[in-house]
């Protein structure tokens, strides 16, 4: 149980980024919300808001990550937003195309076979509804595993396939991968909650009182388990380099697993 509370101990201890993730997380969700309600009004405004709420996300990420890693002083803020952004962005769309992907093709498929007479645009909104917390699960669980490999290829200037790390490391009960799941099933259990008591027809994205503090929550043990997940990663590192000194050989440069070990500006 050693890596839960390092991760918790390791979020708490940064707690008030947990607060600013939750804050631009709502900003992101209003913001796409509303572009998508009034494209011919203010689409450009609110989906360029979105953006850079979702950069400062992507550095927060990234400082969570680097805090793991525990290595080096922590980088501007800035610096990493920027770094991340179009690695974390493609991660994104990645994890979006495999769980929503296959949401999509099923919908279609479903109406197509069995609800055909029903307008597509009026069925489809009500089915979502029901199986969107599944999605929401599945994007959750691999950006988790996926973003400490992201970042540190970015860091570190290799390719290689993040989501697929990840998802090995969220089967590796070797290294205490499926562990993090005791941080993550509460947060989806509340996420799940939260979504079923709002009705299909509600799209206010401002939550209320208790769906505000539900959200923090969740924020809180997302941040956690992204902690707990570098830190797997950053044993795997620390693992392979004292193999490496048994078996000398070339190091690759600046691999720390964190932001700052990348001395150069953002790319």
């Amino acid at each position: 149980m050693g890596v839960l509370r390092e991760s918790l101990a390791g979020t708490s201890a940064h707690f008030h980024l947990v607060g600013i993730y939750t804050v631009l997380d709502l900003v992101v969700r209003i913001a796409f919300t509303e572009a998508n309600a009034r494209p011919e009004e203010y689409g450009f405004l609110f989906v360029t808001a979105a953006f850079v709420a979702l950069m400062g996300s992507f550095g927060i990420l990234g400082l969570v990550v680097h805090a793991a890693a525990g290595r080096g002083q922590r980088p501007p803020f800035p610096q990493v937003a920027a770094l991340l952004f179009l690695p974390l962005l493609w991660l994104q769309i990645r994890i979006a195309l495999l769980t929503y992907g296959p949401v999509v093709a099923g919908l279609l498929l479903f109406h197509a076979l069995y609800a055909g007479t029903v307008p597509f645009e009026t069925w489809a909104p009500v089915a979502a509804y029901w199986i969107e917390p599944i999605a929401e699960a599945a994007t959750l669980a691999m950006t988790i595993y996926a973003t400490p490999f992201a970042v540190r290829q970015r860091v570190t200037g290799k390719r290689g396939a993040a989501l697929r790390e990840g998802l090995r490391l969220m089967a590796s009960t070797s290294e205490g991968g499926p562990r993090l799941f005791v941080l993550l099933l509460p947060a989806i259990a509340i996420g799940t909650t939260a979504h079923y008591l709002r009705k299909p027809a509600d799209a206010n994205p401002v939550p209320s009182l208790p769906e505000g503090l539900a959200l923090l929550v969740i924020s809180y043990l997302t941040l956690a388990a992204l902690f707990g997940a570098a830190r797997l990663l950053a044993r795997r590192a620390a693992a392979g380099a004292a193999a490496g000194d048994r078996f000398p050989g070339p190091a690759p440069p600046g691999d720390s697993g964190g932001p700052a070990a990348t001395s150069g500006p953002p790319a």
